[in-house]
């Protein structure tokens, strides 16, 4: 945060960059406003710039004018590579299952990982919905006019939209590789840069999503400010105060707000779900 502040005293930082959302920032890089944007190297991620970067730079060719920089390299540090498809995804059974309901599934998940069991819960049949043409998929399914794009299976047929496909991988990684609803060369774009999906210096570690949903009355009536609004505002700070003497104030203000009992609820409800 420090040197965040420093860069934007100096000039070196795009105010309208560091102050707008992380969605926004998609746009100010397709409109030519931002050098550099820091994105996941996978189809899904790099398609959601291209979508804006042809609607406002339409007459630029976006793979060849955009470039994938490899990631800052930590002296004594190795990085952890995220390597394969479907790493969002995972599955829990209860321990209640017999053998046969279990071998039931397992076979469910070996069809749902070959390569019918994708193609058809994410484009529909072959033959009917989808066809393929010299090693790549063809959609023969009529056009969304919302988006513009082929409708796909999960848009077609009921147990495809049902979240099937979910309970196995999460097929919006599993599919991103080889659907023909995003570019070649965008999918080209990324292959060549997998091995840049990485989490330098840590073993990559989940946060427990059981607590996504978790409201405490008392926390939310605090009104405590927003970490993002707050971060911006120590960053944009432009004053003599000292970074020290800025934090202070940010913290004074949080705790009179009642910050630090919302920590003790917070970690009171977390120690009631996991024990």
């Amino acid at each position: 945060m420090s040197f965040l502040r420093g860069a934007f005293n100096d000039g070196l930082i795009d105010p309208d960059f560091i102050t707008n959302s992380v969605w926004e920032g998609n746009q100010i890089f397709s409109m030519g406003r931002a050098g550099t944007l820091m994105r996941q190297v996978v189809p899904i991620h790099i398609n959601n710039i291209y979508m804006e970067w042809v609607e406002l730079n339409p007459d630029i060719v976006f793979w060849e004018a955009v470039e994938i920089l490899q990631s800052p390299q930590v002296p004594g540090i190795t990085p952890v590579y995220l390597i394969g498809n479907g790493f969002w995804s995972e599955t829990m059974f209860s321990s209640r299952l017999d053998d046969a309901t279990m071998d039931k599934i397992m076979t469910f998940f070996d069809w749902m990982l070959s390569d019918d069991g994708i193609n058809t819960m994410n484009f529909g049949f072959e033959g009917q919905d989808w066809e393929m043409q010299n090693g790549e998929i063809t959609l023969l399914t009529d056009i969304n006019p919302d988006t513009g794009l082929h409708l796909s299976g999960r848009d077609l047929y009921q147990f495809a939209a049902g979240g099937m496909s979910d309970l196995v991988i999460w097929s919006g990684d599993a599919v991103e590789w080889f659907t023909p609803n995003i570019p070649q060369g965008i999918r080209e774009m990324a292959a060549a840069n997998r091995e840049r999906v990485i989490v330098p210096g840590r073993e990559y570690v989940w946060r427990d999503n059981r607590f996504d949903a978790v409201v405490v009355d008392e926390v939310v009536e605090m009104g405590l400010p927003s970490v993002a609004d707050e971060s911006v505002a120590f960053i944009t700070n432009t004053t003599s105060i000292s970074n020290q003497e800025l934090w202070q104030q940010f913290r004074d203000r949080w705790e009179s707000m009642g910050y630090l009992r919302a920590k003790e609820l917070m970690t009171e409800v977390y120690n009631e779900v996991v024990n």
